[in-house]
């Protein structure tokens, strides 16, 4: 991806950009900040691999 700020990532509906060397701290604080819904979605997708829930 292109920017004028350098390598990262773009919200294509409010523009925001983070940089490629924050991308993985601000992918966290929006998990830990996330609202339920987001956090149980989050929990969903990380153990959809090799976990089973007993």
């Amino acid at each position: 991806m292109s920017n004028l700020n350098g390598e990262g990532w773009q919200n294509i509906f409010n523009q925001t950009f983070v940089p490629k060397e924050d991308e993985f701290r601000y992918a966290l604080e929006r998990v830990q900040n996330g609202t339920d819904e987001e956090k149980a979605e989050f929990v969903e997708w990380f153990y959809s691999g090799n976990w089973v829930q007993v």
